[in-house]
């Protein structure tokens, strides 16, 4: 049996018509551990924590930012409060 096939505490990778999201990041390797995370908690956000995996998004979005535009990261998390109030 293939490790694909199988799910240690639950199903919710289980895609029911695609690709798993380890299969993705795999075939995408340049992509870093925020966005995987953003991926991941955005393909599983209605089958296992709603809007709990949304916040994990934003929060990973932050992350990012920081990391890859640490003097943009104000500006970003003004634009997040601006998209709240619109």
């Amino acid at each position: 049996m293939r490790a694909l096939d199988t799910m240690v505490g639950g199903n919710h990778y289980h895609a029911e018509n695609g690709i798993q999201p380890v299969e993705f990041y795999h075939a995408n390797p340049q992509l870093n551990f925020q966005q995987c995370n953003m991926i991941k908690y955005a393909f599983r956000h209605k089958d296992k924590n709603g809007i709990q995996d949304l916040l994990k998004v934003v929060h990973y979005a932050l992350l990012e930012c920081g990391f890859e535009y640490p003097d943009k990261y104000e500006e970003f998390v003004g634009n997040i409060k601006n998209l709240i109030k619109a």
